[in-house]
């Protein structure tokens, strides 16, 4: 049996994810536009050469994940000179330093769990999805209502609130492999 103590520290923890999940998505917005812009300015300065977005697969733990990284775009023929390859090498290694770090890749799986969860709730028929989904919607990103503003408005018990609760940071611990 897990430890309790732990079991609850996880289900906190995604709770916590779930109030943030907006927040942390403008975070790696602006991580993925940091890097482009380093990559364009300091690895191709005035050269024309623009860069784009690659998605590459790889297996990390016996999970598949995609990694994204940006690659050069070469307008017309040529090559690139040599020290433009040594700039561009050196920005591809400090972009993957920084995309690839475990902690990039921990934060982009909890929202995968996350936006599973959603897509799960609103867009499949799982049973009350609907109802969970503006549960879900309304107490972690939205905020604007009370707690029991948010019961009478969906229609539901305390009780149910709470299973519902639980369900919903349950369906994103099983698909980031957590017990809670």
């Amino acid at each position: 049996m897990f430890p309790k103590v732990l079991r609850t520290q996880n289900f906190k923890m995604i709770e916590q994810e779930l109030k943030n999940y907006y927040a942390t998505k403008n975070e790696i917005k602006r991580i993925e536009t940091q890097i482009k812009q380093f990559i364009e300015d300091i690895a191709y300065p005035e050269s024309g050469i623009k860069t784009e977005f690659v998605t590459h697969k790889a297996i990390i733990d016996g999970r598949e994940i995609e990694i994204k990284t940006y690659s050069p775009v070469i307008p017309g023929r040529g090559g690139i000179s040599d020290p433009t390859s040594e700039k561009a090498i050196k920005a591809y290694l400090y972009e993957q330093q920084i995309k690839n770090s475990l902690v990039m890749l921990e934060i982009e799986r909890r929202i995968k769990a996350i936006e599973y969860t959603i897509w799960l709730l609103h867009e499949t028929d799982y049973p009350d999805g609907k109802a969970k989904y503006k549960f879900l919607k309304e107490k972690y990103f939205e905020k604007r209502l009370s707690e029991r503003q948010l019961l009478e408005e969906i229609g539901i018990s305390r009780t149910t609130a709470w299973r519902w609760k639980k369900e919903i940071v349950g369906i994103v611990a099983q698909r980031l492999g957590w017990v809670i």
